[in-house]
């Protein structure tokens, strides 16, 4: 019970400084093109089932790539692929404002999700559980809503990111909350008439 509420306090404690940090806006200018994607690597995973898959394969969250017409809303997934059961994420997704407009965003999984759009062209998606348990998840974990602008034609990127320090995956190691390494793909918006 002990460490159970060590684990939750320490949960709680980093949700809230990620939900801070992601409240605070910059006058920097922001382009998908000023961030770099994270690095990657083979770590153990798990199935959907709990069971490890090829271990070979990596830890991977991307975006589905869509399409719309100028004017309509567009629903984009979020997905984890070989999750190694990790304990919660903040990520980043950034978009330029200029052709897609942030509308909402529906977490999908179990657990304590939130999203900020504080800064324009950036959403910072987070999820995470309590009580010493893990996101045992395999699939959509959240699905981000954009209106396409009036004006929009042609196509546009989205990044999927750890765009700063406030931006982790991670799992739980006794009292600590190490970072997990991850593949993360963005995805093409693509404008049709």
């Amino acid at each position: 019970m002990k460490n159970t509420l060590k684990i939750s306090a320490l949960l709680i404690l980093a949700l809230c400084m990620l939900a801070s940090c992601a409240s605070k806006k910059t006058t920097e200018p922001s382009t998908p093109s000023q961030d770099a994607p994270s690095e990657s690597t083979s770590i153990a995973n798990s199935s959907k089932n709990g069971e490890n898959e090829n271990l070979s394969d990596p830890f991977s969250m991307h975006l589905n790539t869509v399409s719309g017409k100028a004017g309509e809303e567009i629903v984009v997934s979020l997905e984890m692929v070989n999750n190694p059961s990790i304990a919660g994420y903040s990520v980043t997704v950034v978009y330029d404002p200029a052709v897609l407009s942030f509308v909402q965003c529906d977490n999908k999984i179990d657990g304590f999700a939130v999203s900020n759009s504080a800064t324009e062209g950036k959403v910072r998606v987070m999820c995470t559980v309590m009580g010493g348990n893990v996101l045992d998840h395999n699939g959509v974990c959240d699905e981000l809503t954009f209106k396409i602008n009036d004006s929009a034609a042609g196509s546009t990127e989205l990044q999927l990111l750890l765009a700063d320090a406030s931006d982790s995956i991670y799992k739980i190691e006794g009292d600590t909350l190490p970072s997990v390494k991850c593949t993360l793909t963005g995805c093409t918006v693509t404008i049709t008439e």
